[in-house]
């Protein structure tokens, strides 16, 4: 009798273990574990005005929360710029999409914290987790950007933070995203 509630019990823990195993299997394809998490801006607009270029959209921040499961904090904001020798051109393009690897500005953009590219490392070489930002598509390493979690841009101006963090998800809940066709 009791070596068959022995056996029960290490049955319950080996499912509960794959079960576990299973639910971060399947959210790595999002998130590998090396990545604290990623931006996706789906739609951008795209301006370029002789010399100065830039972009500018909203989208999300999906992350991990202290549980370990998937969270989003949203809307985040993004404008991004640079110099280049160009012309008059206003158009749409897309998607954009950023893989976080700091801690540090992770855990800013899941408080609502406005973050800069100015003092970070930005690369475009794929699975530098040296880097704190990889550019996965949607923009070149020389554009400077700020990432912003409020609501509108006048809410930069009067200090006003977002009531809430990262929100917990679902796989479903992400592919239910706005996506560029």
């Amino acid at each position: 009798m009791r070596s068959v509630r022995v056996i029960s019990g290490m049955l319950l823990a080996l499912s509960s273990a794959l079960a576990v195993a299973q639910g971060a299997q399947s959210d790595s394809h999002l998130l590998p574990v090396d990545v604290q998490g990623r931006v996706v801006i789906p739609t951008v607009a795209e301006g370029s005005l002789l010399y100065l270029h830039g972009i500018a959209g909203e989208g999300v921040y999906i992350s991990r929360n202290d549980e370990g499961e998937l969270c989003m904090v949203k809307p985040l904001h993004i404008v991004a710029g640079h110099v280049e020798q160009g012309r008059i051109r206003i158009h749409e393009s897309g998607p954009l999409t950023l893989r976080i690897y700091s801690d540090r500005v992770s855990a800013s953009l899941k408080k609502g914290e406005q973050v800069t590219s100015e003092n970070l490392r930005v690369t475009d070489k794929e699975g530098d987790s040296s880097s704190d930002v990889v550019i996965e598509i949607g923009m070149n390493r020389q554009m400077h950007f700020i990432l912003n979690p409020r609501r509108k841009w006048t809410s930069w101006l009067r200090g006003e933070r977002p009531k809430s963090g990262c929100k917990t998800v679902t796989e479903e809940d992400i592919a239910r995203l706005p996506s560029r066709s």
